[in-house]
Formats: C-alpha cells, sequence, structure tokens
C-alpha cells in the first residue's frame, strides 16, 4: 500500500512539473523568440538596409523570416494552457499585434521599393 502511494505521488509530481514546463517554461521561450524576431531580425534589417550593409531583397527576406517566426511561435505559446491572468494580458496585447502587423508590412514594402528617404522617416518615428 505504501509503494502503492508512492508511486501515485511520484507520478502527480511529475505531472505538475511537466505542466510547469510545457505550459510555463517552454511558453517563455517562444515570448523570447518572438521578442528577438522583432528585436534583432526586423530592426537590425531596416538598420543594415538603410546603411547599404544588406540588399533590398535581403532585407525583405529576413523581415518575411522573422515575420514567419512570430506568428508561429505566437500561435504556438495561444495553445498553451492560460491562466486568467495571461488571458487578460493578451487581450491587451493582441490589439498590439495586429498594429504591428501592419507596420511590418509598410517597412518590408519600403524597403521593397527602395524608398530610402521613406525608411529614414520610418525608422526615426515608427520602427520602435
Amino acid at each position: 500500500m505504501l509503494g502503492a502511494d508512492g508511486m501515485y505521488n511520484l507520478n502527480q509530481t511529475v505531472q505538475g512539473l511537466r505542466t510547469v514546463y510545457l505550459d510555463r517554461v517552454i511558453p517563455l521561450r517562444e515570448l523570447k523568440d518572438i521578442s528577438d524576431a522583432y528585436a534583432v531580425s526586423i530592426v537590425d534589417a531596416a538598420h543594415k538596409f538603410r546603411n547599404g550593409n544588406i540588399t533590398n531583397q535581403e532585407g525583405v527576406s529576413e523581415i518575411a523570416r522573422a515575420w514567419t517566426l512570430i506568428q508561429s511561435k505566437w500561435t504556438a505559446y495561444l495553445s498553451t494552457f492560460l491562466v486568467a491572468e495571461e488571458q487578460a494580458v493578451i487581450r491587451t496585447i493582441r490589439p498590439l499585434m495586429d498594429a504591428s502587423w501592419s507596420e511590418i508590412e509598410t517597412l518590408e514594402r519600403i524597403i521593397r521599393n527602395n524608398q530610402t528617404e521613406a525608411l529614414d522617416i520610418f525608422v526615426r518615428d515608427d520602427l520602435y
């Protein structure tokens, strides 16, 4: 009886740790990846193109890769178990993310069309 109780408690502990890992640790990494995709990939592509370090095709490709990563990581995060506090934060963040998609499309269009003056304005006024 004592052995069965110990096995049951061990199984409960393992399941609890599994939930912590799958619904908390992994999502934190995914949210960090989203942040990095924007802050490093998209912002960096804008500055590199602006400075002439990459071509417009390279800039558009980098933005597209980052955007795909952001969307897949965000979808993965939303598929985890979300507590009430997370759901409230998501309700606040979702409109901001939707607005960022149009800004990213604008940046991509500016770079694709080699609009250096528009890029200067975008970087100064909208990028951050």
